[in-house]
């Protein structure tokens, strides 16, 4: 199981009518011990193979569903994007970069999350995930995938 910070500091920011994001976060899940993660906040990957990384939101809204859209845009293409989920649509652009998925979250869920895991092959460089919250923009994280020390 997989536990993220508390919002403490966050300020809550109005998305759209009925959707307000209370947390938005970007990191990595680091094992501590057997079957146990955390969540560490960082802008900074390591292109160690299956280091998972990815981001975490928290919302309140009157709705009991929400739609989240994510799109990770790579600085090149990789070497493979691995299987496609069957849980979500995922596309895969013309240009082989970026990487389309949309889902639908129970809005009474404590947080909305996606996390990918580095593979062979993945390009070093700048990434982006933006994350759309029923077709509007909520948040765009930028990191950086590096060989790792």
């Amino acid at each position: 199981s997989a536990t993220a910070s508390s919002a403490a500091g966050f300020p809550e920011e109005k998305i759209s009518s009925d959707i307000s994001l209370v947390d938005a976060r970007f990191g990595i899940l680091k094992k501590i011990g057997p079957g146990k993660m955390q969540f560490v906040v960082t802008d900074s990957v390591p292109l160690t193979t299956g280091v998972e990384y990815g981001w975490a939101m928290k919302v309140k809204t009157s709705r009991d569903k929400i739609t989240w859209r994510e799109e990770l845009e790579l600085p090149r293409m990789p070497l493979s994007w691995g299987g496609i989920p069957k849980d979500g649509e995922m596309k895969i652009s013309e240009d082989n970069r970026i990487s389309t998925m949309e889902r639908e979250a129970s809005a009474n869920d404590d947080y909305i999350f996606n996390f990918w895991g580095v593979a062979f092959g993945d390009p070093k460089g700048v990434y982006k995930i933006r994350v759309f919250l029923n077709g509007t923009l909520a948040r765009e994280f930028t990191f950086t995938c590096s060989e790792a020390d």
